[in-house]
């Protein structure tokens, strides 16, 4: 098993390598709508998973592996947001 670092790391990889694969690969009147509806999409998400986690904290339903599952869909889903961040940031800048 990896340790948490590793998998940080290997996160931070993902982000900064996808959206540049994606920039090259991908012709831009497909890609910046995609990245688009990818960053709201995550974004909404994001902020869906936490007012719900809310809720369950406040019906003291949110037990230890239930809550660290939703803090892990949201971080996946903060970096595929953060990867369409910088697909937009380099195709406008």
């Amino acid at each position: 098993m990896l340790s948490k670092n590793a998998i940080q790391n290997i996160q931070a990889i993902l982000v900064l390598v996808c959206p540049v694969l994606a920039w090259i690969f991908i012709p831009a009147e497909i890609l910046v709508p995609v990245a688009w509806v990818t960053l709201v999409v995550t974004v909404g998400s994001v902020f869906a998973i936490k007012a719900y986690m809310k809720k369950l904290k406040s019906e003291s339903r949110l037990a230890g592996p239930d809550r660290l599952f939703y803090i892990e869909v949201a971080m996946a889903l903060a970096i595929v947001g953060l990867g369409a961040f910088f697909v937009l940031l380099v195709e406008y800048a």
